[in-house]
């Protein structure tokens, strides 16, 4: 992955993305004072059955809002990006994404220099780039890796390790959290009881934070290298 260059992160804006009930804002940690958010998008999903997930890009200028939606044959997902402003009042732009149809995504995270984007679809992990006009699946040598009932996404703070949980209600053989380097051998697989929810790496990347289809949270540790 790309190192950041010194002007790139003299340009970094604290910001904070979140799902304010009627859509997508942002808060603007650097502004004296704080606040009110600014709203990024109207939600697209408001009055259905949806599950969304927000992505705000290490330079806090791009924001991804993925709504899924599995109550319909097939599921539906929708994938959306905006362009926040340099300053705290300037004006909040579309931007349009190329991505290849027919697939539910269950979630998207950026990676920690910003270039790549690592989006998880029903069956494998696709990786995409910047600026290119179309996405990439993440392979391994010899072949692309699939992950049947994919959940979720991680990616460590130092980009080495990129985490995948996945989980069935109807396979439980399929409730696993998955760990390898990006272009790299499958490092690791880990099976679980229950349908994994949710995943979070945490700032050292020492920790995983783990929701539970029981409604429980689990710390697991990691670390930042695959073991």
């Amino acid at each position: 992955m790309a190192a950041l260059d010194p002007m790139f992160q003299r340009r970094r804006k604290r910001r904070l993305l979140f799902d304010d009930g009627g859509g997508a804002s942002y808060l603007d940690l650097d502004a004296d004072p704080i606040g009110p958010p600014r709203r990024v998008m109207d939600a697209a999903w408001a009055g259905a059955s949806r599950e969304v997930e927000l992505a705000l890009s290490p330079d806090g200028r791009l924001a991804l809002v993925l709504s899924t939606r599995d109550d319909l044959p097939g599921g539906s997902s929708e994938l959306e990006a905006r362009r926040l402003p340099e300053a705290t009042n300037g004006p909040i732009e579309p931007v349009e994404l190329v991505l290849p149809a027919g697939l539910t995504r269950k979630s998207v995270v950026f990676t920690p220099d910003g270039a790549l984007v690592l989006g998880g679809n029903a069956l494998s992990l696709e990786l995409w780039q910047l600026g290119a006009p179309h996405a990439e699946a993440l392979a391994v040598p010899g072949d692309r890796y699939e992950l049947p009932a994919l959940i979720r996404v991680g990616v460590s703070p130092r980009g080495r390790v990129v985490y995948a949980a996945t989980g069935s209600t109807r396979s439980p053989h399929l409730n696993e959290m998955v760990a390898w380097a990006p272009g790299g051998a499958l490092a690791r697989r880990t099976p679980h009881p229950v349908k994994l929810r949710s995943l979070s790496v945490s700032p050292d990347g020492l920790f995983l934070a783990v929701g539970t289809d029981d409604g429980q949270l689990e710390v697991w540790v990691a670390g930042d290298d695959v073991p």
